[in-house]
C-alpha cells in the first residue's frame, strides 16, 4: 500500500488576530492595513489606508456573505 504525505497549512488560532470594529474616526491601524489587504487579496475592493470606515465594513461584510452562502 502507498502513501503519500499531505501537507497541511494552519492557520494561527483565533486569539492572535485582534477584534477590529469600525472607527469613524481618522485613526489609522496597521491591523486594519492588514484586514485590508486579506480582502483585497480576495477581490474586494478596499483602500488599505488603515482606517476601518464604510467601505472596509462593507467588504467584511461582503466577504463574510460569499463564504456562508457557499455552504
Amino acid at each position: 500500500m502507498q502513501t503519500t504525505n499531505a501537507i497541511r497549512i494552519e492557520l494561527p488560532s483565533c486569539r492572535y488576530f485582534p477584534l477590529l470594529k469600525r472607527n469613524d474616526a481618522v485613526t489609522q491601524n496597521e491591523d486594519v492595513r492588514y484586514l485590508q489587504r486579506l480582502l483585497s487579496a480576495s477581490g474586494f475592493s478596499v483602500n488599505t489606508d488603515g482606517v476601518f470606515g464604510a467601505k472596509t465594513q462593507q467588504a467584511v461584510i461582503n466577504f463574510h456573505s460569499s463564504k456562508t452562502n457557499s455552504c
